[in-house]
């Protein structure tokens, strides 16, 4: 296993995961955050907010996915890039449950939520390839390419990226045909037929199990 934020991580025994953060990392630079680099603190303070122990023991864990981490029993920072999760008992998911791609291992910089903005799209601050500059609920979403983004062999292939909100599927084909939109996602199945024979558009197609109603 590869991660993104981490290079390396070891088991010492059945209930202790010792994690070793990359050292190229910083956080998009957008307030309050500014481009610091992402350290092992972020991690602490991350988990252990949303798993009410630590410094949060005595609050509430996050009613979305405290009960995920209620198996962890401390988290602790052994030096600036290196994290120690310790398990309250050995199970087969304590090594799985830093892997998922769930949302809780979207880690939030302790700036924002110290501030009470976690909820605000403008201080949405991470540490990718896309920074968040423009939102319209409902209508559409614009990303800029992150000038600082740390994986070198994996850069944006562009400057700007805007993500229009279009729920009826006609009208997405509809957009697409017309120019509006470079590319749209779940094609309704009755319009396949007539983007196929559209010259100017490319329809990509994938074999798969998943059915959508």
């Amino acid at each position: 296993y590869k991660g993104c934020l981490a290079e390396s991580y070891e088991q010492p025994d059945l209930e202790t995961v010792i994690v070793h953060l990359r050292q190229d990392v910083y956080w998009q630079d957008k307030e309050p955050v500014n481009g610091r680099q992402f350290v092992a603190n972020d991690v602490v303070y991350h988990y252990s907010r949303l798993a009410g122990i630590g410094p949060f023991e005595g609050q509430d864990p996050s009613p979305q996915c405290g009960a995920r981490l209620e198996s962890i029993e401390s988290i602790t920072e052994l030096d600036t890039f290196t994290v120690e999760f310790k398990f309250k008992e050995a199970t087969p998911n304590n090594l799985s449950l830093l892997l998922d791609q769930d949302s809780y291992n979207y880690i939030m910089a302790p700036e924002v939520i110290d501030a009470g903005l976690g909820e605000d799209w403008e201080y949405a601050v991470g540490t990718g390839p896309w920074i968040l500059t423009e939102m319209i609920p409902g209508n559409m979403v614009t990303f800029e390419k992150n000038p600082n983004f740390f994986d070198t062999e994996h850069q944006p292939s562009m400057e700007t990226i805007t993500w229009r909100i279009i729920p009826e599927g006609s009208s997405r084909t509809i957009a697409l045909q017309a120019g509006e939109v470079d590319f749209i996602m779940e094609v309704e199945a009755t319009d396949i037929p007539r983007l196929k024979e559209d010259e100017a558009i490319t329809v990509q197609e994938n074999d798969g199990t998943r059915m959508n109603f």
